[in-house]
This record gives structure tokens, C-alpha cells and sequence, in this order.
């Protein structure tokens, strides 16, 4: 046995057909597996090449392919010349394999954002290729960035027409930290008039995942990504005078679809609450009345209080208090309000500090 690399961080290059053993200490170990330097045949950037298997001593060859964001998506066609039966391996990065073809005609992929490596290795002999790369550039009306989101025209509340815009997101490349949903996503902005309380938004020629967010770009971790499908039609409350962002993110990028946005004034209810009268004294009595001279009543009222984050159902606020009014005819005296209840933590308060 011989040591090839001492303890440390070590880069080391691996022959075929040979076992290795690892010695793993506390700090763990991790193996790299994907593209090396290339032997032959290195191609940068978009152009029409050929080579040959023929040139490598192990019967390999890498292509490496540069992608910057902007280029959007490449399509490959690498051609066995000589019908040797080589095999051609996609590598999107380094060492994520994506696909594997062994073929005698052609080989073609499309897809976006990092760099490219193809890998040639030898079938029954070495032989001749030749390489096509052809750009697949990404939509020129499309903003990965919120800060620079597409501006949707503001609609009229109510007025039953919709506000729409063409967008496309085909072969984008997400920045960092520029969003929560998926890949493929882009950034627009709509503005609510006074009287807007509901908004209704509609896809076409699309389905993935989208979040709209209020105000500003920085809280949309705070929020849930969507799920839609085309056609659906997705209705969020939302505030008047305000400044809306949605997102738009697909696993299948779609060249072109469009998005709706429409509002209208909507009641919503964040309260549902019920008062039951019962009768301690008189348990066959009406509990609804009328009740007797003297007679102890017990009205028990319960309150359901709904409460979402911003942007998502009703918007309510936080419940502060409830008051009760108590008319004449009671005897306040003998039964005093605040020596009963409430429960479930809450508490009464003199009046007037409310």
C-alpha cells in the first residue's frame, strides 16, 4: 500500500480500474467524483469544433463549456463520426451528472446557468466527433430582480377589467437570496387603488408556484409559495394605496404566458361570535325569555377570532377587547360583572382604560 496524500485538505487525481482506501478522521471527507482537467478538445464559448477520442491516453475527452447567467440556455449535438459507439455524458457543474447517452447519431440537451463539461469516452475503438453548441438566450422582457420588478398598470377597483402582462421566464438564472419559490422566476408589481380590498389573479400559458408580498422586497421569507395551475383563479385580500410584488417561478420554463391581476371591494368578516342565554333557576323556561323577578340568568358568549399574516385572507387585525352592554333591568349589585369570568387568560378592565 502506498500513501498518495497526507492528512489535510487534499486534491488528489484518480486512475481507472484501481481501489483506494480513505482513512476518515473527526473532520470527515469529501469526494469529488466529476470533471477534471480536460485532455483534449477544450472548447470555450459557442462555436463549431471537432475532435477525436484518439488524442487521450485514457481514452477520454472533456469538453468545457463556460455559461454565464446571461446566456440563457445552450443546446448541444455532439456526433459520432466514425460510429465507434462511444459514450457521452452530460455533466451540469461540477460532477452533477444530468445525462448519459451512448450513441452513434447525435446528442442533444438544453438547460441553463452553470457551466457545462461533456465527457467522450472510448466505445469499441477511438474516434472522431464533432460538437454543435447553439445559444437558447433567455427572455428579454423578464426581471430576476424585485428592486426591478415589470409593472403591472394599476386596475380599477370593481370595474370588472382585468390589468394584464406578457411575461416570460425561459432559461433565467435566480441570483442568490432573490426569492423563495422555485427556478425560473421572475418579478412583477402591481399598485392597489383606494378602494381595492380583494385581488384576483389568473395565469396563462403557465403553472408552477408564485408568493405576492407587500410593500418591499426584503420580507418574502416571511411568506408561502403558491401552487398554480393555468387558469386558476387565486383571490388574496390586500390593502388599498399599496404596492404589491408578485413572484413567478415554473419547473418547465414557458417562453411566453401572461398574468392577469383585477380587484374589487370585498366585505370580509374576521369575527364570528354567539351568545347563549341559559336559565340555572328555571331549566324548562324559555332561555330566550321573558325571565322572572330575582331570577339568575347565565349568558355565556363565545368568540372566534380569525388572524393571518399580511397579504394572506382577511388581513384582520389583532382582537384588542370586547365590551359588553348590559341595558336596565339587571341588578348589578347582587351579580357583578366583574367577579365572573372571563377565561382562557382574559381579564377585565375598569371602564373607560379601554
Amino acid at each position: 500500500m502506498t500513501q498518495i496524500a497526507d492528512c489535510g485538505l487534499n486534491q488528489i487525481s484518480s486512475g481507472s480500474n484501481t481501489t483506494y482506501w480513505i482513512l476518515v478522521g473527526p473532520q470527515g471527507v469529501s469526494v469529488n467524483t466529476g470533471p477534471v482537467t480536460p485532455s483534449c478538445g477544450v472548447i470555450n464559448g459557442l462555436q463549431i469544433d471537432s475532435g477525436s477520442t484518439c488524442c487521450s491516453n485514457n481514452g477520454e475527452t472533456w469538453i468545457v463549456i463556460p455559461i454565464t447567467g446571461a446566456s440563457g440556455g445552450s443546446q448541444f449535438t455532439i456526433v459520432d463520426v466514425n460510429d465507434v459507439g462511444f459514450t457521452v455524458e452530460l455533466y451540469i457543474g461540477c460532477g452533477f451528472l444530468v445525462q448519459r447517452s451512448t450513441g452513434t447519431t447525435t446528442f442533444d440537451f438544453e438547460s441553463n446557468c452553470e457551466d457545462f463539461y461533456i465527457r467522450l469516452s472510448e466505445g469499441s475503438s477511438c474516434g472522431e466527433w464533432s460538437f454543435m453548441q447553439m445559444e437558447i438566450p433567455q427572455c428579454s422582457n423578464a426581471s430576476t430582480d424585485c428592486n426591478a420588478a415589470q409593472q403591472i398598470a394599476q386596475p380599477v377597483t370593481n370595474s370588472g377589467v382585468s390589468s394584464c402582462l406578457t411575461g416570460c421566464n425561459a432559461f433565467i438564472c435566480r441570483s442568490e437570496g432573490q426569492g423563495p419559490c422555485g427556478v425560473n422566476m421572475v418579478w412583477f408589481e402591481v399598485s392597489t387603488d383606494t378602494d381595492a380590498s380583494l385581488v384576483k389573479i389568473t395565469f396563462t400559458g403557465i403553472e408552477g408556484e408564485f408568493i405576492l408580498i407587500e410593500d418591499h422586497c426584503t420580507s418574502f421569507n416571511n411568506f408561502p409559495c403558491t401552487s398554480f395551475t393555468e387558469g386558476d383563479v387565486i383571490e388574496l385580500a390586500v390593502n388599498g394605496n399599496a404596492s404589491y410584488f408578485i413572484a413567478v417561478s415554473s419547473d418547465e420554463p414557458s417562453t411566453d404566458f401572461e398574468i392577469c391581476v383585477e380587484t374589487e371591494i370585498q366585505s370580509s368578516f374576521c369575527s364570528e361570535s354567539e351568545l347563549i342565554p341559559t336559565r340555572p333557576d328555571n331549566n324548562l323556561g324559555n332561555p330566550e325569555g321573558p325571565y322572572c323577578p330575582g331570577e339568575k340568568v347565565m349568558f355565556t358568549y363565545t368568540l372566534d377570532f380569525t388572524i393571518n399574516p399580511m397579504g394572506i385572507a382577511n388581513n384582520c387585525q389583532w382582537l384588542q377587547a370586547i365590551i359588553p352592554s348590559i341595558g336596565a333591568g339587571w341588578d348589578l349589585v347582587a351579580c357583578p360583572i366583574e367577579v365572573q369570568g372571563p377565561e382562557s387568560g382574559w381579564f377585565w378592565l375598569p371602564e373607560g382604560n379601554v
